[in-house]
């Protein structure tokens, strides 16, 4: 009983921590030739970016609670590498 109030406890700190925090998310494009400059991953990468924004329920133009940067182009097979951190808490 007291492992599970526990819990509750910190599930519902975790949720509301999440809720205000301000999340970096780093878009990589891979593909074959692993070349081409970054210039035009933005443009490329906008339907993943806002498929990520969708999953995390957060709106792709809310720079407070969000934002979007890319990595070097890599080689190998076509795929996008997705990673997430949390930055700090959002601004109100």
């Amino acid at each position: 009983m007291a492992r599970s109030r526990r819990v509750k406890r910190e599930r519902e700190a975790v949720a509301l921590g999440l809720l205000f925090a301000h999340l970096e998310v780093k878009l990589t494009r891979i593909s074959p030739r692993g070349d081409g400059d970054d210039d035009g991953d933005a443009g490329a990468l906008k339907s993943v970016r806002d498929q990520v924004a969708e999953w995390l329920g957060i709106d792709d133009g809310d720079r407070a609670r969000l934002r979007f940067v890319y990595g070097e182009p890599e080689r190998g097979e076509w795929s996008v590498r997705v990673e997430a951190r949390l930055v700090g808490r959002a601004r109100p």
